[in-house]
């Protein structure tokens, strides 16, 4: 009976870390991407063309700004567990989970940096930059 009652519990538990890993670098793969349906909505339907890129731009510095700002909180938060409790069926650190968080928002924040980089190159000299990403 304990035998067939004991299950699988690790599994739940490694599917829970795998998950929030696989959302957070999902996340940061929508940045590179530009796969942000509210700011498609925005910018492609209500903006005027001619402030499309300033507005683009303005965007993702807020997006920079609030992922940089996570990324100090949550490290903060993880650091605080590191050493701590451990999972009660993998028995492995529970920040093993809890690091995808500033690992992820950090990443977010490399890629935001990079798309900012990228507009503002073609904000100031357009012919530059589009022949660049038809090199690619």
């Amino acid at each position: 009976m304990s035998v067939s009652c004991s299950g699988q519990g690790w599994t739940e538990e490694a599917s829970r870390f795998i998950t929030i890993w696989a959302t957070y670098i999902g996340a940061s793969y929508g940045v590179r991407m530009g796969s942000h349906i509210w700011v498609d909505v925005f910018v492609d339907y209500i903006l005027p063309g001619r402030f499309r890129p300033q507005v683009l731009i303005l965007t993702n510095v807020c997006c920079l700004a609030f992922t940089a700002w996570m990324t100090v909180l949550a490290w903060q938060y993880t650091a605080r567990l590191m050493g701590g409790a451990t999972s009660p069926a993998m028995y492995i650190p529970m920040c093993t989970g809890y690091i995808a968080i500033p690992v992820g928002c950090f990443m977010m924040s490399v890629r935001y940096i990079l798309s900012i980089a990228g507009q503002v190159q073609a904000l100031i000299n357009p012919v530059s930059a589009g022949e660049s990403a038809s090199a690619r």
